[in-house]
């Protein structure tokens, strides 16, 4: 990050910060918090990588769960210092982590057996669970089977839709760019950090200047 130091010079920036250390790391973290609600969010507000990731359609009809979107996408600001992270962020990386970052690479998984995929388009409104269907379908010999480029389409006798299907390679073409994300806000955000700088200064000055009174 530059600081300009619109108000008075670089170097007098600089030597006022070493000055007031205390004063700037303040509104410095207030700076950060402000990226971090405007790239990510936070628990009032979605912010730009949120709502994207938001108005991504679910395999299951309707959106990304909300509750799945603000477990990855965070943000956080060190305690200790003037940095802070931003995006897929964790300590111990678990499954919901993995998927995400799938989600933004993309993926293929290939297997020697046939994975089934549940079309949910067509399977009964409020199917919670799709595997428990499909058993219970093949095992009342409710869906008849056709094999084509490899893979087997299960198609309800009753209604003649598929509604599962199984395949031996699944691919999921990325969903998100995070770097796109954040260069849509970036300009945003850099453009805060002049007024910060500018408000710090302020406040330092006014200080001193009190200070000065005082003695």
């Amino acid at each position: 990050m530059k600081f300009q130091g619109r108000i008075i010079g670089d170097n007098e920036v600089l030597e006022m910060m070493k000055r007031a250390p205390a004063i700037y790391m303040r509104y410095m973290r207030a700076y950060l918090n402000f990226a971090g609600k405007t790239f990510i969010g936070n628990k009032k507000k979605n912010g730009y990588l949120r709502n994207l990731l938001a108005s991504k359609g679910a395999t299951r009809s309707g959106h990304w769960s909300t509750k799945f979107i603000n477990s990855v996408a965070r943000y956080e600001i060190s305690p200790n210092g003037m940095a802070m992270r931003a995006g897929i962020i964790y300590n111990n990386k678990k499954k919901i982590h993995e998927i995400m970052e799938q989600m933004e690479s993309g993926f293929t998984r290939n297997t020697s057996g046939y994975m089934i995929v549940p079309n949910y388009r067509d399977l009964p409104a409020g199917t919670k669970k799709p595997m428990a269907l499909f058993n219970n379908m093949l095992s009342s010999d409710s869906l008849k089977t056709i094999f084509k480029h490899g893979n087997i389409y299960y198609i309800s006798k009753d209604t003649g839709r598929i509604m599962f299907t199984g395949t031996k390679q699944i691919t999921v073409r990325s969903q998100f760019n995070f770097d796109a994300a954040w260069g849509a806000v970036v300009g945003k955000i850099t453009k805060k950090a002049d007024s910060v700088l500018d408000r710090a200064t302020i406040a330092v000055e006014k200080k001193e200047a009190k200070v000065a009174e005082i003695g």
